[in-house]
C-alpha cells in the first residue's frame, strides 16, 4: 500500500497543470503608453519589499525544527513531503514566468514593473 500511495503522489507531482500566458495582453497591462492608470509608486513599493527579502529570516531552520520534521511519520509525513514538493514546484514555476515576462516586456513597459519581474 505504501508503494502504491507513493506512486500516486509521484504521478500527481509529475503531471503538471499546463497554462499559457498571453504576453501581448501582459504588455498591454503594463505598458505606460496603453495603460495610463499605472501607479509606479505601487511597483516601487513592491520592489522595495523584494529587495528587503524578509523571507531570509522568516523560516526557522534550527536543530529543533529538523528534529520535529524528522519525527513526522506515516501519512502525515507523506503529506508534509508532498506539500514541500508542490510548494517548490509552484515557486519555481512562478520564477520562470516572472523571468520570461521581464525578458519579453518592451521598453515602453513601466521600468519599475519590468525590473520587478527581472528581480529574482
Amino acid at each position: 500500500r505504501d508503494n502504491q500511495q507513493k506512486k500516486e503522489i509521484e504521478e500527481t507531482l509529475l503531471t503538471p497543470r499546463f497554462y499559457t500566458t498571453d504576453f501581448d495582453e501582459m504588455e498591454k497591462l503594463f505598458n505606460v503608453e496603453i495603460n495610463q492608470n499605472l501607479n509606479e509608486a505601487e511597483f516601487v513599493s513592491s520592489l522595495t519589499v523584494f529587495k528587503a527579502d524578509y523571507n531570509q529570516t522568516h523560516f526557522v531552520r534550527n536543530p529543533e525544527f529538523k528534529a520535529a520534521a524528522d519525527n513526522i511519520q506515516g501519512t502525515l509525513r507523506q503529506n508534509f513531503v508532498e506539500f514541500l514538493e508542490r510548494s517548490c514546484t509552484a515557486k519555481f514555476s512562478g520564477f520562470l514566468l516572472q523571468k520570461e515576462l521581464g525578458r519579453r516586456l518592451k521598453i515602453s513597459t513601466l521600468s519599475s514593473c519590468r525590473f520587478l519581474f527581472l528581480f529574482y
